[in-house]
């Protein structure tokens, strides 16, 4: 029999057996403010048992915050103080010990004074975006529509609550003048995996499509929700169903 000794205590291996090697670090660590109160973290994970989270204050001192399960590459960070900078950095562990830090960013809460969160299940209304890359409001559809100019436009709507269900379906009142443009619903980052795909049918009319949503786990809780397009488009609404 073989010991291997780790913080203090013994694990009892059979002679042959390999021994687990340390686990890489997490890598691509994201983080997002999803209210005045949340901030949401993900990250990609690789041969772990679990994850070791810490946060600091401004320039403050590192502490472990939480600990979350193998293969889970998400956590929300909630009841914090509103205007406020918080930093994490996240560590991957296993049976042998803990690996190298993740790379550390930085997030800072929404102010107080935003407007109540949004559900996830009743119209959001385009126009209303909090923040924007080349789009603009314009009158269509009989009310107010957002115009993405381009393929590197998009729209983000902040505290958007999935509740504890979570999304299965997102459906679109959307106009695109060309073909084969695509609408894009990500979650957290411009960059995140597409969590929804909506393919209208193109040519400057108005309609309502919608798409089943694929990710391995549904969002759920308070998310900020990105709107990209792979082409010119105007969207009216949005609206998420279970």
């Amino acid at each position: 029999m073989s010991a291997l000794h780790l913080s203090g205590n013994f694990k009892i291996y059979k002679p042959g057996t390999v021994m687990p090697t340390v686990p890489a670090a997490p890598s691509s660590l994201v983080s997002s403010a999803a209210s005045s109160s949340q901030i949401n973290l993900s990250w990609t994970s690789n041969n772990e048992i679990g994850f070791k989270i810490e946060r600091r204050t401004g320039a403050g001192i590192y502490a472990q915050i939480a600990t979350v399960g193998a293969n889970i590459s998400s956590y929300s960070n909630t009841a914090l103080t509103a205007s406020t900078a918080y930093s994490y950095r996240v560590r991957a562990s296993n049976a042998t010990g803990d690996s190298s830090y993740s790379n550390e960013v930085t997030a800072t809460t929404l102010s107080g004074t935003t407007t109540a969160n949004r559900n996830a299940y009743n119209l959001l209304e385009a126009e209303t975006f909090n923040t924007q890359s080349g789009a603009t409001t314009e009158a269509g559809d009989g009310g107010t529509v957002g115009n993405l100019a381009s393929s590197s436009s998009y729209i983000v709507l902040n505290g958007v609550d999935f509740g504890s269900s979570g999304a299965g379906m997102v459906e679109f009142r959307v106009s695109t003048a060309g073909f084969g443009t695509n609408l894009q619903i990500r979650v957290g980052s411009q960059t995140a995996s597409t969590f929804c795909t909506v393919y209208p049918a193109g040519g400057g009319v108005w309609e309502t499509k919608s798409n089943m949503c694929f990710l391995p786990s549904k969002p759920t809780g308070l998310q900020i929700v990105y709107v990209t397009v792979t082409g010119a488009a105007k969207i009216n609404w949005l609206r998420f169903t279970p």
